[in-house]
């Protein structure tokens, strides 16, 4: 995998590669709130309200579909229920 490459082959598993790699882990598994605040703004961000804000509210229907399952944290919530009133 490309963090596994860029820990170990790139970075020459360093303390600091270590770092990298424990934080991605901690990232993917949502282990933390923190890991779960930017997986859930990584799926969902004010740009995606903006573009529909400015063109059509239900164009982006299909990537709200796939990222509200993974919205966890009050920041995120918060972006979906102003959604829902456009």
């Amino acid at each position: 995998e490309a963090i596994h490459a860029f820990v170990h082959k790139m970075l020459h598993n360093s303390a600091a590669a270590q770092q990298i790699e424990a934080l991605w882990k901690e990232y993917e598994d949502r282990g933390t709130p923190e890991a779960r605040f930017v997986k859930g703004a990584s799926g969902i961000s004010c740009i995606t309200l903006e573009y529909e804000r400015a063109l059509n509210a239900s164009a982006l229907q299909p990537f709200y579909n796939t990222s509200i399952p993974y919205i966890e944290h009050e920041w995120g919530k918060d972006l979906l229920e102003e959604r829902q009133r456009l």
